[in-house]
């Protein structure tokens, strides 16, 4: 329970610099599907890490929702030839597989 939260903590706080980093960029960084993405996947991540932290009896219906909205950030990232969005995309794996092994 510990490493998903933890790794959702992670992942949301990397997507706050990644969103930060694509506002800067403009272009292809900054349309709304991929903005709404990241924003989703910071609320998701938080809200899930702090049902972990508290072991809320909902969280393994929160981790499946996680996992599902950071593998959508994950292949949102992945469309860009970008060391920042790839390395925003293998986080978002990271803690999709987390939550995924915590909603089982």
């Amino acid at each position: 329970m510990w490493e998903c939260a933890d790794a959702c903590n992670r992942c949301a706080s990397l997507c706050e610099r990644t969103l930060a980093y694509c506002l800067s960029q403009g272009g292809k960084h900054v349309e709304a599907r991929h903005i709404k993405l990241l924003i989703d996947c910071i609320d998701a991540c938080r809200t899930c890490g702090g049902m972990c932290d508290h072991s809320s009896d909902h969280r393994g219906s929160m981790c499946r929702t996680c996992a599902e909205i950071c593998r959508a950030c994950a292949d949102s990232c992945d469309g860009f030839d970008d060391e920042r969005m790839q390395e925003c995309a293998e986080a978002c794996r990271r803690c999709a597989e987390t939550c995924q092994d915590m909603a089982r």
